[in-house]
């Protein structure tokens, strides 16, 4: 990619149709100058992908494959995937930490965040939650992941010094979640 030459990478709507009955699914590249209708490459990832995370200082995508307990890591310059990360089972949400060294996952059917080190593209920590984890967000001072339970109606917290979770319970359920850049 061109020094401040943006793109728009998205999962398509009909990988995840398709990925809702276990077929690969497409991503799909986009220049942010042109319209977006304008596709300028498709990279095949994994069965049923779920989330995305973007590190745009290397230019490298993370997108989690639910049916393949893995996430596939993509060159954003050359459009192709260089490396596949096994986690828990059905990842689905996918997070960075501030200095983009960490990757979250939040594994549905195992009831775990794997966490990946993304200078090795290996997990380095399974941090047990129990529940249906979902999605995950990382606090900016990244002190701590947020990560959403959908099933369970809740949120578990996750020290990152220690790794020691706690749970809250807010009787809704949660599957988007987001924390404010000044992380209030």
């Amino acid at each position: 990619m061109k020094p401040n030459h943006k793109r728009l990478l998205s999962l398509t709507i009909s990988a995840a149709l398709c990925g809702l009955i276990g077929a690969p699914a497409t991503a799909l590249a986009a220049d942010s100058e042109e319209s977006l209708t304008t596709t300028i490459d498709s990279i095949s990832t994994g069965n049923t992908p779920s989330g995305i995370a973007i590190n745009s200082a290397t230019d490298t995508l993370f997108v989690t494959n639910a049916d393949d307990n893995n996430v596939s890591i993509i060159d954003g310059i050359n459009n192709s995937v260089i490396d596949t990360v096994s986690v828990g089972e059905m990842p689905l949400g996918i997070a960075l930490n501030s200095g983009k060294t960490l990757a979250y996952t939040a594994n549905f059917s195992s009831g775990n965040v794997s966490v990946i080190d993304t200078a090795t593209n290996t997990v380095v920590d399974t941090i047990e939650t129990g529940g249906s984890p979902t999605q995950v967000a990382v606090t900016p001072d990244d002190s701590q992941v947020f990560v959403t339970d959908a099933q369970h109606d809740g949120i578990h917290i996750i020290d990152t010094a220690t790794g020691q979770t706690r749970d809250i319970t807010i009787n809704v359920p949660t599957e988007g979640i987001a924390i404010s850049p000044d992380g209030q």
